[in-house]
Parts: structure tokens; C-alpha cells; sequence
């Protein structure tokens, strides 16, 4: 425990930068997902596919918020876990 709580001090436990292994359904639908964005971007006039692009990119920043309160959530109720298991 004593490495664990040094990473964290020096900063070194980062979640959102491991890599997540994905398996082959993931793959495919992240596959599928770029395939009909590209498509879709095609279809667009030049403005509308810019605001389709700034669209994107905003739900991806939303997305990553909510995903960083998702954790911080569970890492509370991990803790009040550990809280419960010791009292």
C-alpha cells in the first residue's frame, strides 16, 4: 500500500491514460462509428460539416467530464466501502 499511496503523491496513478483492453465488439463498433461519421461528413456542405466537427469535438469534451464524475464517483463510493468494511 505504501507504492500505491506514493504514486499517487508523485502524480504517477493516472486512470485516464491506461489503456482499456477492448475486445472484438468494441473494435467493430468503433470501427463502424468512424466509418458512418466519415460518411456522414461527406455528405455535408462545407459549414455544415465544420459545425458537425465542432459538434463532435464538444460531445467528446461532455463526454470526457461526465466519464472523470463517473470516477470520482465510484472512487467515493469505493471508499466509503472501505470505510464500512473497517468500522
Amino acid at each position: 500500500m505504501d507504492n500505491l499511496i506514493k504514486e499517487l503523491f508523485w502524480g504517477n496513478l493516472q486512470p485516464h491514460t491506461m489503456q482499456i483492453k477492448s475486445d472484438e465488439r468494441r473494435r467493430e463498433e468503433a470501427k463502424k462509428n468512424h466509418e458512418l461519421s466519415e460518411k456522414f461528413s461527406l455528405l455535408l456542405s462545407e459549414a455544415a460539416a465544420e459545425a458537425y466537427e465542432e459538434l463532435s469535438s464538444y460531445e467528446s469534451e461532455t463526454n470526457g467530464d461526465l466519464e472523470a464524475l463517473r470516477f470520482v464517483s465510484g472512487f467515493k463510493m469505493g471508499a466509503l466501502f472501505m470505510i464500512e468494511i473497517f468500522t
